[in-house]
């Protein structure tokens, strides 16, 4: 299940009190004001893979303003864990504000009441993790206590990547269950607590789909390599052909077919007829041409002068 909204589809003069009443209250959980007579802008992208497990990703961006959360905004326990690169203020349960973002996560526990505070506009991502979710691979794990991660926590990185690429690519059925319940495990880990067994094939999901996401990003450019992506999630190539291997694939043959997949599209594209192969064989990430015709031969059986729309 997914959750976009964006303040810009309502009306300036209704747009505080329609997101108050209808999405702070059931959908945020939470009351919000603007501050310094800012207009309120709000976007959330939130990602619930499968509602029988207690996870959810989100992203979005925040004007100035003040969200505060009170028992009757509350229906659950669990934990918040957020990333901002901007500073906010975050109180619990009436505590005095600390400040908070600036290259730190924060963990805040979403069954106690709360009050962020966002000076200036901010990017904010988060993973939400109930306590039902937590209790299965993180037995005994404190979730009463606000807490404060440093951005280099063995873990926390790929967490946040993983949820990330959730929301690029939701999962549903089956495998929302797998997505929700790794990400859960490694949540447990990153807070102390997950089972070293879980834990384990949770940090290989995660660098895997970290992996996917940035192939998926990056395939176009011709400098991209294997040796190139390991290095960006600092894994070694062995260690990331060997995540490949366990879904029966290899990250050689995945980035390859990601560049002639995009290459058949252009060519069957009507408004591309007048492009040059070569041209296209280059834009995929391709070096050479031939390198490029024998590829495409190889997995569609065809030459790509053949694949041209008509």
């Amino acid at each position: 299940m997914r959750f976009v909204f964006s303040t810009d589809t309502l009306p300036e003069t209704d747009r505080a009190a329609l997101l108050r009443e209808v999405y702070a209250r059931s959908s945020l959980g939470c009351d919000i004001a603007p501050l310094g007579g800012a207009l309120l802008s709000v976007t959330m992208d939130a990602v619930l893979p499968a509602p029988e497990v207690e996870v959810s990703a989100a992203g979005g961006t925040y004007a100035p303003m003040q969200a505060s959360r009170g028992h009757s905004h509350i229906t659950g326990e669990g934990v918040l864990i957020s990333a901002s690169a901007g500073r906010f203020g975050l109180s619990v349960s009436g505590d005095d504000m600390i400040a908070a973002g600036g290259g730190t996560l924060t963990v805040t526990p979403m069954h106690r009441p709360s009050r962020w505070l966002y000076p200036e506009g901010q990017e904010v991502a988060a993973v939400w993790v109930g306590r039902t979710a937590l209790a299965d691979c993180a037995p005994g794990l404190d979730l009463d206590q606000m807490r404060m991660l440093p951005a280099g926590l063995p873990g926390l990185s790929l967490l946040m990547a993983y949820a990330r690429a959730l929301r690029d690519a939701p999962a549903e059925g089956v495998l929302g269950q797998l997505a929700a319940r790794q990400i859960a495990e490694l949540a447990g880990l990153v807070l102390g607590q997950g089972r070293p067994e879980t834990a384990a094939s949770s940090v290989r999901a995660a660098h895997l789909a970290a992996v996917r996401h940035d192939m998926g990003l990056r395939f176009r450019d011709p400098d991209l390599t294997i040796a190139a992506l390991a290095a960006r999630r600092r894994i070694s190539p062995r260690y990331l052909e060997m995540l490949f291997a366990e879904t029966g694939a290899t990250a050689s043959a995945t980035l390859l077919r990601l560049r002639l997949e995009a290459a058949r599209q252009r060519l069957t594209d009507p408004s591309r007829r007048g492009e040059r192969i070569a041209t296209i064989a280059f834009a995929c990430g391709f070096r050479e041409l031939s390198t490029f015709n024998r590829a495409f031969r190889r997995h569609y059986g065809v030459a790509p002068g053949e694949t041209r729309a008509g």
